[in-house]
């Protein structure tokens, strides 16, 4: 009889910091080896495939019953042999005519002959056989801190295994209210850990161990796909919608979806809740691993200078590290090949974004200390009156005419940085914007891209992870020299932001939706989504990106590009044209 083999290095021993982690992990890879999880699923409970574990334990009662028939096969040769006197050896017993026995061959058909047993074959074994492995493996692990509960379970039992595993789960991990609630507290304790700079792959791996706690304990619901499902609502819940965290929630949802709907459309197979489970899985580690690839590419570039422009050096005297001489602007604007500033750093060469001039940075802009100083203003003018306020309600007059300063400061702040900004707007002159892919939003410096801006609420998450509050919302409305683009229907802006991003999401799933191609080959552009293939067929409304291994950027202008033949038209009505210039005097004199 085949006896199961013990690993020659015993697994870690068994603890209650362990039970439901590493050390249920070796017991089932030690069983399904030998196709015998059946047996610690029977009494821990949570099978993921009970169908298989069924036929794995129908299939090992099937080998004992052979094993029993092979063994009274044996034995029953001794009835039919004895000792002979002459030579002292076994022999036959030779069958007389007559006998009943002979006879009674005479009518047996030849089904009721003497089977021949084939070689059980390597790794099949008995129910018996797997119990006594279980048992042996329990013994080994639980050596160390249990070893008076090994003694409960005698070896010789038909079903020692299985009584030492349930043995030393009610010693770990008893059974009882106490347990269950903490049981409880700790897996919701660990679920709302979750924040935006959260790790994913040990919170989730933690997750669903603590979920496993709750399985054994027998607590419902506790099933994978239900920790699924509760780390889907925590993460939306904890960063918000407009998060990347929850927008990747969000594009695993839609492609799961997609998935089942393609799966249902070709008769295939169902997808079951572990691959549920696998497949959100996979989708978030795999952004893990960008968002950690990302912060290693950034600290690279922080750490480690590049080589400084050779060009710049010769011919200006400076070490610019930001650049070399092969992507070097001064270098090309000299030769007249690029007519725009700086060297080969193209966030540097933009100037300043509130008032578009190249002499300075937005930090140094005039306009924002004008802001800065009527937001001082406007704050003591409204701490003044909210004073007021509140002395004429003392008076008689009803509380709810007093308000917040603090309200007023953000709404003030804004509309003040608006006003500045509008009025130095410089329509004909282009802002350089990124096509971003992994923008959840258009955004931007500049308000006045906006329509129907707004003070917002919402933060701006960046790159380093840090959240920028106090921005304006709308809808960001913007076209480039081949047309208007699709109006961003969630824009924000802040003049604190370095760069205007195009969001890919929007442009793409939102609409109107369009068909984006980012290649070398074939060029880098967007136009309104059709059945048909993008590169093949040129739609009218394509507007082109400028692409390389910097990304992709395009030139926009503000608001929706004026049709020729509305410039060339009729003049405004005089009445409109004085209360524009009336309201635009206005607007300068409060400046």
């Amino acid at each position: 009889m085949p006896k199961v083999p013990i690993p020659a290095q015993p697994p870690g021993s068994i603890s209650p910091t362990l039970w439901n982690g590493e050390n249920r992990e070796d017991i089932l890879a030690f069983l399904g080896d030998l196709n015998a999880a059946y047996l610690f699923y029977g009494v821990m409970k949570g099978d993921p495939d009970p169908e298989s574990s069924a036929i794995d334990e129908a299939n090992a009662a099937k080998v004992d019953k052979i094993t029993n028939l092979q063994k009274a096969q044996y034995l029953a040769q001794a009835d039919s042999m004895f000792l002979s006197e002459k030579t002292q050896t076994p022999v036959k017993k030779v069958p007389k005519p007559g006998d009943e026995e002979e006879i009674e061959k005479q009518f047996v058909s030849k089904e009721d002959e003497n089977i021949n047993f084939y070689k059980i074959p390597a790794g099949v074994y008995g129910h018996k056989d797997l119990q006594k492995g279980l048992y042996m493996l329990l013994r080994s692990m639980a050596k160390a801190n249990y070893s008076a509960t090994i003694g409960g379970v005698s070896s010789t039992s038909p079903e020692c295994g299985t009584k030492l595993l349930t043995l030393l789960n009610d010693t770990i991990s008893p059974e009882s209210k106490a347990t269950k609630d903490q049981a409880k507290e700790a897996y919701t304790q660990h679920k709302d850990t979750f924040t935006n700079s959260t790790n994913f792959v040990p919170w989730w791996t933690t997750l669903l161990l603590l979920q496993t706690t709750k399985a054994t304990l027998g607590i419902e619901p506790s099933t994978r796909v239900d920790a699924l499902e509760d780390a889907c609502d925590t993460i939306e819940q904890k960063c918000g919608h407009e998060s990347r965290w929850g927008f990747e929630v969000c594009r695993w949802r839609l492609k799961s979806d997609g998935e089942k709907a393609e799966k249902a459309r070709k008769g295939g197979r169902q997808m079951t809740d572990e691959d549920m489970v696998a497949s959100f899985e996979n989708h978030m580690r795999l952004f893990q691993q960008r968002r950690d690839l990302s912060a290693k590419e950034r600290a690279n570039a922080v750490n480690i200078k590049p080589d400084y422009c050779t060009w710049c050096f010769k011919n200006k005297g400076a070490k610019f590290n930001n650049h070399t001489e092969a992507t070097c602007r001064n270098k090309k604007r000299a030769e007249g090949g690029d007519p725009g500033g700086g060297g080969g750093d193209p966030k540097n060469s933009r100037g300043c974004h509130a008032c578009g001039s190249k002499d300075h940075f937005v930090k140094d802009c005039p306009l924002v200390v004008k802001a800065r100083a009527l937001q001082t203003s406007t704050t003591e003018n409204t701490t003044t009156a909210t004073v007021s306020a509140e002395n004429k309600s003392s008076a008689g007059v009803p509380s709810n005419y007093s308000s917040s300063p603090q309200k007023r400061n953000s709404t003030a702040s804004a509309f003040m940085t608006t006003a500045l900004l509008a009025s130095t707007a410089v329509p004909c002159t282009p802002m350089v914007a990124h096509f971003d892919s992994a923008a959840t939003a258009h955004m931007g410096p500049d308000v006045r891209f906006l329509r129907n801006a707004k003070p917002s609420n919402v933060g701006i998450e960046v790159y380093n992870n840090e959240v920028v509050t106090n921005n304006m919302e709308g809808v960001f409305v913007s076209h480039s020299a081949e047309g208007n683009l699709p109006d961003g229907q969630r824009g924000y802006t802040n003049p604190s932001l370095p760069t205007t991003l195009i969001s890919g999401p929007q442009v793409v799933f939102e609409h109107p939706k369009q068909d984006v191609v980012l290649s070398e080959q074939h060029g880098s552009f967007m136009q309104p989504t059709s059945t048909q293939c993008p590169i093949c067929n040129k739609h009218e409304q394509r507007i082109n990106f400028d692409g390389g291994p910097a990304g992709f950027t395009l030139n926009v202008f503000l608001g929706i590009r004026t049709p020729l033949s509305a410039r060339s038209g009729t003049r405004q009505p005089t009445s409109t044209r004085s209360r524009n210039t009336s309201s635009a005097k206005r607007s300068q004199g409060n400046l």
